[in-house]
């Protein structure tokens, strides 16, 4: 995602289309979005995704140069500042702005309905993110107050590392055609690539 705009629009896209999407179905999913970009029928078929991938298109270069400039400061605060940029982002709440972030530079994690169901027993992970890390209608400050309570309680689990590994270990137990954990560890470079994967 660092490499180019267009890399970093794909890799948004990723996130995007895993959004409600099993993880099995990606490959076919990001071949859609080779093809067609914004307009592939994973993204035009959900209002919020739509209005989130036209966002990133509208601010593609200021966006690009902004998560450029926080990676690259190597402030303490620049997980906090990445997540709270790409929250602006139309359709992202604070989980999916922390796998953008993840994506992007390797930092947080994206606590997603499985690792709720995991690490949040107590949680309806059917409702999705819990109320306690929503943002919607809140204060910029009051928002980075939960992006920093999502962030602490990441790092708390073992950090991106841990959670990637574990997340990837885990999915294919029940969904066999990812193989297992290093196969779809490696499926993420190519979905992020321009080359075609036309299997899980």
């Amino acid at each position: 995602m660092q490499g180019s705009v267009e890399g970093m629009m794909q890799g948004y896209a990723l996130v995007s289309i895993s959004i409600r999407t099993k993880t099995d179905q990606l490959s076919k999913l990001m071949n859609e979005y080779r093809d067609h970009g914004f307009q592939c029928n994973d993204i035009q078929k959900w209002d919020v995704k739509k209005k989130g991938a036209n966002y990133v298109y509208d601010n593609r270069y200021e966006l690009y140069n902004e998560s450029m400039k926080i990676i690259k400061s190597k402030k303490k605060g620049a997980k906090h500042d990445l997540v709270m940029r790409w929250l602006q982002v139309p359709g992202l709440g604070v989980v999916k702005a922390s796998f953008v972030t993840q994506m992007f530079a390797g930092w947080v994690g994206c606590l997603d309905v499985h690792n709720i169901r995991k690490y949040l027993p107590d949680e309806d992970a059917k409702k999705g993110t819990p109320s306690f890390w929503q943002t919607a209608g809140l204060s910029q400050e009051s928002k980075y107050k939960k992006v920093s309570n999502y962030i602490d309680f990441c790092y708390k689990l073992g950090g991106p590392g841990v959670l990637w590994d574990q997340w990837c270990t885990a999915r294919p137990l029940e969904q066999p055609k990812l193989i297992d954990g290093e196969h779809l560890s490696g499926l993420h470079p190519i979905w992020l690539s321009e080359d075609k994967e036309l299997t899980a």
